[in-house]
């Protein structure tokens, strides 16, 4: 009787050894949090058909950014390799018209970003209630607020070549 006593126990200790075992390292695994919202989502509590319409309008956005700022690199790049070709004193109209050239067609990849970026806004709007249209207003002046900060505080609107990329909000 005391051998089986004592198998008994020391089977009760190693099953309750193990179970606390296991509960404490599930106790120390965090819980797996859901996918991260947006600020938008968050900020508009939108409803998820809303934040997956939202997401795809701001998706498109930063795509087509990025695809600008490519474009910009390449004509800069453009630009660099036509001003080392200038080696003498007369070519400096030649470079000062590149110069032009090349700001014309920066201030135009601005404006087109702008406007993209204006358009993904109105398509938000249309998403939106009430409530979060006003939440969303907000945000807006926080966005352009957070613009003129970047750009020394002024409170004239930025020329469209200056102005930094779209937040995404």
């Amino acid at each position: 009787m005391n051998k089986t006593r004592l198998i008994v126990s020391v089977a009760f200790l190693v099953v309750f050894a193990a179970g606390l075992t296991g509960g404490l390292a599930l106790r120390a695994t965090p819980p797996k949090p859901g996918p991260e919202r947006s600020r938008l989502a968050r900020d508009l509590n939108l409803t998820p058909e809303q934040e997956k319409q939202a997401c795809a309008i701001w998706e498109g956005m930063r795509d087509a950014g990025r695809s600008s700022w490519e474009r910009r690199d390449s004509l800069r790049h453009d630009r660099d390799e036509k001003v080392r070709a200038l080696l003498t004193e007369e070519q400096k109209a030649s470079y000062e018209s590149i110069l032009k050239d090349y700001s014309a067609k920066t201030a135009e990849l601005s404006k087109e970003r702008e406007k993209r970026y204006q358009d993904a806004v109105e398509k938000t709007k249309k998403l939106l209630n009430a409530d979060q249209m006003k939440k969303y207003e907000e945000l807006l002046k926080t966005r352009l607020n957070r613009e003129r900060w970047r750009s020394g505080g002024s409170r004239e609107p930025q020329k469209s070549e200056e102005k930094p990329a779209p937040s995404g909000l």
